[in-house]
């Protein structure tokens, strides 16, 4: 009788340890979605607008994007056709409803990337991905932390290709020739 009850309690451990093992393998419900693009829109005001385009599985129900910033406004979600998807936040993690969509294209605005310390602003960034920072219009580079993979100058504006890891840019506003009195 004793035997038998050993053999009972061994049968009952080997399968409660088998039904873990099969809950550890069954795969989550949402994954974290993998950035294609990422930008970075630094503005005058302090301000950052962030643009990144993420791919997604179009049979998970939901996908979860990390987003860059504290404080985010104006928040705007859509899948690759252009059609709002549904969202809920909590802390700086995004999760979004994506059955059916490849693609997510996230935009938002935040003030907090951007600090300043007298007259000298600060950009400072973290990202697993490379990325483009176009910088306010009439800004001058200071300090870089990373050398850039690209530069070029577009509608007025600096924009820099960085690689992934964190990057920092320091940067001051000049006053434009067209705003100075005559």
């Amino acid at each position: 009788s004793l035997r038998r009850q050993r053999q009972m309690c061994i049968r009952d451990s080997v399968a409660a340890l088998v039904l873990i093992l099969l809950a550890m393998s069954v795969p989550l419900q949402h994954s974290f979605g993998s950035t294609r693009t990422l930008d970075f829109s630094l503005f005058p005001d302090g301000s950052t607008h962030v643009t990144y385009s993420l791919e997604s599985d179009p049979f998970l129900p939901d996908t979860q994007v990390s987003l860059y910033g504290d404080s985010i406004e104006n928040l705007l979600v859509e899948d690759e056709n252009g059609f709002p998807l549904s969202t809920q936040s909590e802390k700086n993690i995004l999760q979004v409803e994506t059955l059916g969509s490849s693609n997510i294209l996230i935009n938002y605005d935040t003030y907090s990337l951007i600090s300043k310390d007298g007259k000298i602003w600060s950009f400072v960034i973290d990202s697993p991905v490379e990325f483009n920072v176009t910088m306010p219009q009439n800004s001058v580079i200071v300090g870089m932390s990373t050398f850039p993979i690209d530069m070029n100058v577009d509608s007025e504006r600096t924009k820099i290709l960085l690689p992934s890891g964190v990057a920092e840019i320091t940067y001051f506003l000049s006053v434009a020739e067209s705003s100075k009195p005559t």
